[in-house]
């Protein structure tokens, strides 16, 4: 037995197959994609030490969900990281979710579109929770941000029975057979 689906938006994605860049022109969308990740992780980390100061300091379980899943949000960052460094070395808002997903596409880089599709959700989940805390510091709904970390619980749910079942990765151009072209199988 199902229950009814959660769909949120998404970035829409060209048809077809990726044109594959030239070796300088990858590289320099290598180091754009990394540096996008640095910065994505950077914004994270921020988002979550304040959401979950703040969570604590208002007895909010949707903010302090809603920090943790910052955190988790940041190891997508990493991943991004590790996957385009040389040595696969951890060593080296909207506009951000766009850019990461136009410079995912021009790599063929599902893991960089997939990251940038969290931020997205990330910026979704922002406003649901200042729905819920608003809606309880501003009417008095008591039940507004259980309600918020609810819904966010859901979307995390969502997201990581998305993640653990590989969609989107090596999975969306079945007509290349068993040759992936996706740096997400690399």
């Amino acid at each position: 037995m199902s229950g009814p689906s959660l769909e949120l938006p998404t970035l829409p994605l060209p048809r077809g197959l990726p044109q594959e860049p030239n070796q300088d022109e990858r590289a320099a969308l290598v180091r754009r994609a990394k540096l996008l990740a640095w910065v994505g992780l950077g914004w994270h980390g921020v988002e979550a030490t304040i959401a979950i100061l703040a969570g604590l300091a208002a007895s909010s379980i949707a903010l302090i969900g809603f920090g943790a899943d910052s955190l988790i949000e940041s190891l997508a960052g990493l991943v991004v990281i590790w996957r385009f460094a040389a040595a696969r070395s951890l060593s080296e808002g909207a506009e951000l979710a766009l850019a990461k997903a136009r410079i995912g596409e021009r790599l063929g880089s599902a893991a960089t579109r997939s990251e940038g599709r969290q931020n997205l959700v990330c910026a979704y989940l922002s406003a649901g929770l200042l729905l819920g805390l608003g809606s309880n510091a501003a009417f008095g709904w008591w039940w507004a941000d259980p309600l918020a970390a609810l819904l966010i619980a859901a979307v995390a749910v969502k997201e990581g029975r998305e993640a653990w079942a590989g969609e989107g990765c090596c999975v969306a151009a079945p007509e290349l057979g068993d040759a992936c072209q996706d740096d997400c199988c690399v």
